[in-house]
């Protein structure tokens, strides 16, 4: 597994990183990937690159004002329509609605 991470730590924002590199970079085929991670994890090795994306994405739009497309971009995604899409059924919401949810100002006198 510290093989999988380290891939998708060094490619999380390459959108041609796919489940055949993966399996490469760790000496395996990508079957024996796909049962491996099935396995340990519950999840498919595409899965699991996808929820790394979007977790990388969480952090950036909370934590920076980068515009959208600049967060699809940065997290591996060509196309920041497709992004969105992901985005809201990973999350349960919008990226702009979660940046605004965890950028919005807090009224400390409530």
């Amino acid at each position: 597994m510290k093989r999988v991470v380290s891939f998708i730590e060094s490619h999380l924002s390459d959108p041609e990183a796919n489940i055949g590199d993966m399996a490469e970079a760790t000496a395996t085929s990508r079957s024996g990937l796909n049962r491996k991670m099935k396995q340990l994890l519950g999840i498919t090795p595409a899965e699991f690159l996808r929820e790394a994306r979007i977790k990388h994405a969480c952090r950036l739009l909370a934590e920076t004002d980068n515009s959208i497309s600049e967060v699809a971009y940065s997290c591996g995604f060509n196309d920041p329509k497709y992004f969105g899409k992901i985005f809201r059924s990973s999350v349960g919401q919008s990226p702009s609605d979660y940046r605004a949810e965890r950028t919005a100002p807090t009224d400390e006198r409530l």
